[in-house]
């Protein structure tokens, strides 16, 4: 696991529908501004990098883009609302949950390891690396042959 990554969390302006978080006026919230400087990961490059993992496919997970590698998802992905939900082991999701807590977060599919991860939190490396722990959790022996021969 990495070090805990530096984040400049400042209040701004975001539109947020007249709810009122963190006991802000209801056009602010507590949003990170950058990830130490770094480009934040985005919708097509979450499609990207799942679909360049060994025998990933891409279908309809209940109305969102869902990537699955033989009969098993890994990965969700909510453009709308720039999330992806990762299938994680329980180590994994309680180090990142306590890692951050704005970025990472769950509910009630928690159990099975599933864990929610706002894109505008996260770094497009520390992602792909989240995204190949949720791959290899469910990929087939032959899959991840294939992968370990990529890296040699």
């Amino acid at each position: 696991m990495r070090p805990r990554r530096q984040v400049d969390w400042r209040i701004r302006l975001h539109e947020c529908g007249g709810r009122h978080d963190f006991g802000l006026p209801a056009c602010y919230k507590l949003l990170p501004l950058n990830v130490k400087g770094q480009d934040l990961v985005r919708n097509d490059e979450v499609i990207r990098l799942a679909m360049a993992l060994p025998e990933t496919n891409e279908h309809d997970h209940w109305g969102h883009r869902g990537f699955r590698v033989g009969e098993h998802t890994y990965a969700v992905l909510w453009p709308q609302e720039a999330i992806a939900i990762l299938k994680l082991s329980s180590d994994d999701q309680h180090a990142l949950l306590s890692m951050d807590p704005y970025t990472f977060t769950v509910d009630q599919w928690a159990e099975q390891g599933w864990t929610k991860i706002l894109l505008k939190g996260i770094t497009a490396s520390d992602f792909a690396e989240q995204l190949e722990r949720a791959w290899r959790m469910v990929a087939p022996k032959s899959a991840l042959k294939t992968m370990d021969a990529r890296r040699t």
